[in-house]
């Protein structure tokens, strides 16, 4: 399926199955371009921080944290690497849904993992 196409069909959580990460990364660079959407990349390292930022969102490691800061920045693609191995605890399931709940058209965050493998919940 097209990303774009999922992307501007106000899809709130779209999740990718790739190991070419760094690739995907690329395209979503030149996507949120095209979509003029700002693109926010966060790891379990960084945190949270706008592509081409020199730093990352203050304590947002932490993947609670990062999605409440998420559920504040009113446009943008989210992109989330490592998130999957999160999603096994029920805190991180309920904040991930109580956040998209919220989202406008033009928010999306975009889970990607080399396994497809989620908890039935999400």
């Amino acid at each position: 399926m097209d990303l774009e196409v999922l992307i501007t069909s106000s899809n709130p959580l779209i999740a990718v199955e790739t190991i070419e990460e760094d690739r995907l990364e690329d395209l979503m660079q030149r996507l949120s371009l095209r979509l003029s959407l700002p693109l926010s990349v966060w790891d379990c390292n960084n945190g949270l921080a706008l592509s081409g930022a020199k730093w990352p969102i203050y304590q947002t490691q932490d993947p609670s944290v990062s999605l409440a800061t998420v559920a504040e920045i009113k446009a943008g693609i989210f992109f989330f690497k490592d998130r999957r191995h999160y999603l096994e605890y029920l805190k991180v399931q309920r904040k991930i849904r109580e956040v998209v709940a919220g989202f406008s058209c033009k928010q999306t965050i975009l889970f990607v993992s080399a396994s497809s493998e989620y908890p039935t919940e999400m």
